[in-house]
């Protein structure tokens, strides 16, 4: 499980590099308390008042122990308090998905969201420069901007097979004539973003 970070935290640079992304839901709110924290982190001291479960108080300890880099420490920090549920997990073929929203004029909007989630360090940059394992933050008008702009490419693209349901209710019940294997991962990719807590649930990325 991602979240039983590798050890202590103390194993990122022994663990196969950049193979598989990991989505999770984030929970937003949290997300934003802390970033101001983090952005002024510095010391050991700093992250005291951050440490809320066991988790977060080993990465404190590894820290302290200089066993994690400042970076690495105020990931940590978010990994273990802000994600929610269980992981979405594709590998690098995920790349071709922006691609193929982006021949869409209503895929417009979730290609460059992905985009920026997959390779910009997007929402993270006022507090860690150069992203590495977490690499993307959506804030939670973003993720719902992200599942619309999706639904609505299948929508155009994906053929139903009956009419009665409408169709978000549809996509996510795979109602569909065989999808091409990208708008499959669409439709899992939105059964995950349907799994959301609540509107201020936003969407967290890993790469690891």
């Amino acid at each position: 499980m991602l979240r039983r970070v590798q050890s202590r935290f103390t194993k990122w640079d022994s663990q196969p590099r950049f193979q598989q992304w990991y989505f999770y839901h984030c929970d937003y709110p949290r997300y934003e308390t802390m970033r101001p924290q983090l952005r002024q982190a510095q010391e050991y001291v700093d992250f005291g008042s951050l440490a809320l479960n066991p988790e977060s108080r080993e990465v404190i300890a590894d820290f302290a122990e200089n066993q994690l880099s400042i970076y690495e420490a105020r990931q940590a920090m978010v990994e273990t308090q802000c994600c929610l549920g269980e992981p979405f997990v594709v590998g690098k073929t995920f790349v071709r998905i922006p691609r193929y929203l982006k021949r869409f004029e209503e895929g417009s909007t979730a290609s460059a969201l992905l985009e920026d989630l997959l390779f910009g360090g997007l929402n993270m940059k006022d507090w860690n420069k150069e992203p590495e394992r977490l690499i993307g933050v959506l804030t939670p008008e973003e993720r719902r901007a992200l599942a619309s702009s999706m639904g609505i490419v299948l929508n155009s693209s994906i053929r139903p097979r009956s009419r009665p349901l409408p169709i978000p209710d549809k996509i996510l019940n795979g109602l569909f004539d065989t999808p091409s294997s990208n708008e499959r991962v669409v439709i899992q990719f939105l059964r995950f973003l349907a799994q959301a807590k609540s509107e201020e649930t936003g969407l967290l990325a890993f790469l690891i």
